[in-house]
């Protein structure tokens, strides 16, 4: 004989529900109010499989996701790139549930959550931080505000009473601590582990420091400097396996975020082993061992199949021994003496030459060669804004601050001549021993850049349509002269017999299209004119 909760359960009519969606890929950008574009996010091959009839499932894989710094001259084109093969199909983000409707009335009875993400390189400068803080700080201020003001809209409705206001206020609160106190019970919780290797670096000479409203974190950037550069800590926070759990959401939440506090506070540790002023140990490490491992591994791989194959696992082995050998050693080197390059370059006191050298030190050298001309470069700049220096510092001082300008310039042109040929020898160093290192991965077959150019703003401000031609035009005009012409806006620009014509709000520029092609992009000036020399 059935129950009467049988009976209405059985009353009930099912409706089944079923729906597959599939995307390519979609893209979005964060702007801020300057305006300007600082992150673009974009996302492959996307999936969502939902079901409903006694029950709801939802299926949903990301097979990539790509979030690109679209600041003009960062060092870190890419803040998150996924570490796996691009082209063996592997989904990187993938969450399944299943919900029963058995008991939708009283509690939410799920019976399997997964969520699931792959390893991934996440890279940050101190300046895409900070501007992406105060950008997110401005979004959750608008939220709040507007929160607010729909209540005080309501309250202030002539409409409402003193009777309604109450009981407004009532259900609001009775709907707060229902949220709160709602039951939920999982069969099964799952959630894998996450790894993520981060680098940050601190960047001489950044103003966006100075206009930072978060005054702590802008000062432990400020005042840590070359301390607070890591490269690639691989940080990996602990699985959550949980069976059973019956509790309330504000428990549920509380145990989840207890757990992965443990687990980041546990990788502290690997933080310090990843500092740049110390080498990045951990880098290090962790390449010769790799290297180790491959050339014991692959020829006793090689050896169970076939002699042909034994040698070959004999020469894969000894490759990834000599490549990683190489590129961990000097890695290691280039941290050190970059680090040091860095924190001798701060002694000058000497803020044009600090923004000059850094606009320099994005130049990343791709190979041994591009690392002698990059360091030979910087070793010429040390020498002459040393020896030039005892001479225009004071003069630039005295025009601007008058005897104590002179006396402050004249003690900063004596500290630059000791200080930047020094500078000038360890960026030498360092350039060469990155060059060497990035000579090892050259011809990997992954190569890391932007999905798109950055969006294009013209000196109206305004947000319009993304234009590929137009994020060109403004690439060529922000990469000349190492980023001397970053101040003005892009109009247009045109190919002609001659190479590329690019006018701005101010010049009109003649680029070397040969040049472009053979620099992935990158302009050469062969004139420039002023519109008021016309």
């Amino acid at each position: 004989m059935e129950t009467l909760w049988e009976q209405r359960q059985r009353s009930k009519k099912t409706t089944k529900i079923e729906m597959v969606v599939f995307a390519k890929g979609i893209g979005f950008s964060i702007i801020d109010e300057t305006p300007t574009e600082l992150l673009y996010c974009s996302m492959e091959r996307i999936n969502i499989d939902y079901s409903s009839s006694d029950e709801e499932s939802l299926e949903l894989t990301i097979g990539r996701v790509q979030i690109d710094n679209q600041l003009p001259w960062t060092r870190y084109p890419n803040v998150l790139f996924p570490k796996m093969d691009m082209h063996s199909g592997a989904t990187f983000f993938h969450v399944s549930i299943v919900r029963s409707k058995k008991f939708e009335e009283n509690i939410d009875f799920i019976r399997y959550f997964s969520i699931k993400m792959q390893e991934t390189d996440v890279k940050l400068d101190d300046e895409l931080f900070l501007r992406s803080l105060n950008q997110f700080k401005t979004f959750y201020d608008i939220w709040t505000k507007s929160s607010h003001n729909t209540d005080a809209l309501t309250e202030e409705d002539p409409n409402f009473d003193e009777s309604d206001k109450i009981i407004h206020q009532l259900s609001s609160q009775q709907t707060a601590a229902a949220l709160e106190s709602a039951m939920i019970y999982f069969q099964l919780l799952h959630i894998n582990p996450f790894k993520i290797n981060l680098t940050f670096a601190n960047v001489e000479g950044n103003t966006t420091q100075n206009n930072s409203n978060n005054k702590i974190i802008n000062d432990l950037l400020s005042k840590g400097g070359v301390l607070v550069s890591i490269d690639s800590a691989p940080l990996c926070l602990n699985g959550l396996l949980m069976e059973h759990p019956f509790t309330t959401r504000q428990d549920l939440v509380a145990r989840v975020s207890q757990h992965y506090l443990l687990s980041a506070l546990q990788e502290w540790h690997k933080l310090l082993g990843a500092a740049d002023f110390l080498g990045s140990p951990i880098s290090l490490l962790n390449n010769l061992g790799t290297g180790v491992y491959d050339f014991f591994h692959e020829p006793a791989l090689g050896l169970v199949s076939s002699p042909k194959a034994f040698g070959i696992g004999i020469a894969k082995g000894t490759k990834s021994l000599l490549k990683n050998s190489t590129f961990g050693i000097f890695n290691t080197t280039s941290k050190i003496t970059g680090t040091i390059g860095k924190g001798l370059a701060s002694l000058s006191m000497d803020r044009d030459y600090l923004v000059e050298r850094e606009k320099t030190q994005r130049d990343r050298p791709k190979h041994i060669g591009e690392g002698l001309s990059h360091g030979f470069r910087d070793l010429t700049m040390g020498l002459y804004e040393g020896v030039t220096g005892i001479v225009r510092s004071p003069i630039k001082g005295a025009q601007v601050e008058g005897v104590e300008g002179f006396f402050w310039g004249l003690l900063k042109g004596v500290t630059g001549v000791a200080v930047k040929p020094m500078v000038g020898t360890l960026d030498l160093l360092t350039q060469t021993t990155e060059g060497i290192r990035n000579t090892t991965t050259y011809w990997d077959s992954s190569h890391r850049a932007r999905v798109r150019l950055p969006r294009c703003f013209g000196p109206d401000h305004l947000l319009r349509s993304y234009s590929k031609k137009k994020a060109e035009g403004q690439h060529l005009l922000w990469t000349l002269e190492r980023g001397k012409y970053l101040s003005q806006w892009y109009l247009f620009h045109q190919e002609v017999a001659q190479g590329i014509l690019l006018v701005s709000t101010t010049h009109i520029f003649l680029l070397s299209l040969s040049d472009i092609s053979e620099k992935f992009f990158l302009p050469q000036l062969s004139w420039c004119v002023s519109f008021k020399d016309v």
